[in-house]
């Protein structure tokens, strides 16, 4: 019986239907999908995922582009088979032009939201679905997402949770390319990054996310980071490196950090951990035993990871 209303509602969404029935369709399919994951397969195996690519191609109705957006992205969350049969349809391009749009009219936040979810399940699920948005240049829809949301006067009409949302998912499909070491080797992916124009937003993006972290800190509230009903697999990671201090760790015009060896001697008080006190230098202040190399001391291996972990930030 349940897979009789599949393909009914599958009959009913047609670029040739009134804008009404495909728009109730693809909400009354959400919901079965939704209640039966199950039958994500049936939706596939019986045309369902061709016939949203069909309206995407040939509608020009806002409400019936976002529905299908929004269908789509409840089938592609389906880990029997990922998003690889829906790659295969050719809908990947159609749903990349909505994520930097040509046409004014499709410039809304909801639905580009909508195509940078897709975005950035096909860019993380396998390695199958990051080759097919890398073939159909989806570097560049990203990068033109990051430059509209964050260098540009043209999202004065775009709220501030909608700007941090589309920026937490165009990252998120960059540290996915960039990782994709199965697919593209990361120098080649940094190159391709770097010719798509992505350095100076990404520069912005990560200014833009400091400052809301910083806000919500002074204001004792919760990031917004954390109140998406989509969160990002990515961004606390990547957020965390972007508020890490420069110069090794400390501030300009202050000493090298200590090493982690000279903070297990030294204690908070100036006293070494056998109660000893600490020999003071000529200035008076306390200074490392003579033993001690932490005055050439690299960055500590907690920030030689996070350096190593973010070849995004290398590209910044």
């Amino acid at each position: 019986q349940l897979i009789e209303e599949v393909k009914r509602l599958i009959y009913m969404i047609r670029p040739e239907k009134r804008e009404g029935i495909i728009v109730s369709a693809c909400q009354q399919s959400i919901a079965l999908l939704g209640e039966h994951p199950s039958y994500k397969a049936t939706f596939k195996k019986y045309k369902g995922v061709v016939a949203l690519h069909e309206v995407l191609s040939r509608t020009g109705s806002q409400s019936v582009i976002h529905s299908v957006l929004q269908l789509l992205n409840s089938v592609a969350h389906d880990e029997s088979t990922g998003t690889e049969a829906l790659t295969v349809t050719g809908v990947v391009p159609e749903v990349l032009k909505f994520i930097s749009p040509a046409q004014k009219e499709f410039d809304l936040a909801p639905i580009r939201l909508e195509a940078a979810r897709f975005a950035r399940l096909v860019c993380l699920q396998s390695a199958a679905s990051l080759q097919v948005f890398l073939t159909c240049n989806g570097i560049r829809s990203v990068s033109n997402l990051l430059r509209d949301m964050c260098c540009s006067d043209t999202n004065v009409s775009y709220g501030i949770l909608d700007r941090l949302a589309l920026v937490e998912v165009a990252i998120d499909c960059l540290w996915g390319i960039v990782n994709g070491t199965d697919v593209i080797p990361t120098d080649d992916a940094c190159r391709l990054l770097y010719n798509a124009g992505l350095v100076e937003p990404m520069v912005h993006a990560l200014k833009f996310l400091s400052g809301i972290s910083e806000q919500a800190q002074a204001q004792n509230e919760a990031s917004p980071l954390s109140a998406r009903s989509t969160p990002s697999p990515i961004m606390p990671r990547m957020l965390n490196l972007s508020l890490q201090p420069t110069n090794g760790g400390h501030e300009e015009g202050e000493g090298p950090a200590a090493s982690p060896r000279d903070a297990g001697e030294i204690g908070s008080q100036g006293e070494k951990k056998d109660g000893s006190p600490a020999a003071p230098d000529r200035n008076g202040t306390v200074a490392s035993t003579p033993g001690d190399s932490s005055a050439a001391t690299p960055p500590s291996a907690a920030q030689a990871q996070a350096q190593a972990q973010s070849p995004l930030l290398s590209i910044a």
